[in-house]
């Protein structure tokens, strides 16, 4: 997931909270969710936040994939090509 937007791996599942991390962590609780992931464990997965905060990610990013066409075009590629979370 890192690669398909230029972000380290460990900034993802990391504690910062800057602006430019914010679509790959919540693709990242997105995608890892339509794996059938609980919210608990995508959480754990991702930096040990609570259910929470993966429910409000994946949230907003369902929302962004409406507004943001290429949000959801990016989306729909990496399921094509297998993305490695």
């Amino acid at each position: 997931m890192g690669l398909a937007f230029a972000v380290d791996p460990k900034d993802i599942i990391g504690r910062r909270r800057h602006g430019w991390l914010i679509n790959p962590r919540f693709c990242t609780y997105y995608l890892l969710r339509q794996k059938g992931w609980s919210l608990a464990a995508v959480g754990e997965a991702c930096g040990k936040r609570d259910h929470g905060s993966v429910l409000h990610g994946v949230k907003t990013l369902k929302d962004r994939i409406e507004t943001e066409k290429a949000l959801g075009k990016a989306l729909v590629r990496l399921r094509q090509v297998g993305y490695e979370l």
